[in-house]
């Protein structure tokens, strides 16, 4: 077997087993009452995100991204990076005259002080 049918082996082997492992996670979510709260919530806030614009919401995210990183430079931890990401969230949102729910707004600032956090650890 040479190296080129090697690396295909291998690749789609990969690709199998994600498809599997998709396929359980996709079943838990359907079967779940958790998964179904999941995915009811994943649905609100993506519909209530798809009525900012995309250029919009960058900014949003770029302004809750400045004011989590600020946070996180001065010392302080991730409660009050969310804290300081939801109050910029906030601010952008009432801006835009967009009324996004708390929930996903939250959810939003986590996300980011998430992959902040991500990113200083790699």
């Amino acid at each position: 077997m040479s190296l080129i049918d090697t690396l295909e082996s291998d690749a789609k082997s990969a690709l199998d087993s994600l498809k599997t492992d998709f396929a359980v996670f996709e079943s838990w979510l359907s079967q779940n009452p958790i998964g179904a709260q999941i995915v009811a919530e994943f649905k609100a806030a993506a519909a209530e995100l798809n009525t900012v614009a995309v250029t919009d919401l960058e900014n949003a995210v770029k302004q809750v991204g400045i004011a989590v990183l600020k946070t996180t430079a001065a010392g302080s931890g991730s409660g009050a990076a969310i804290t300081a990401g939801i109050d910029a969230a906030r601010a952008a949102f009432t801006t835009l005259g967009r009324a996004i729910s708390e929930k996903t707004i939250a959810t939003l600032a986590t996300t980011v002080v998430n992959g902040v956090n991500t990113i200083k650890t790699a």
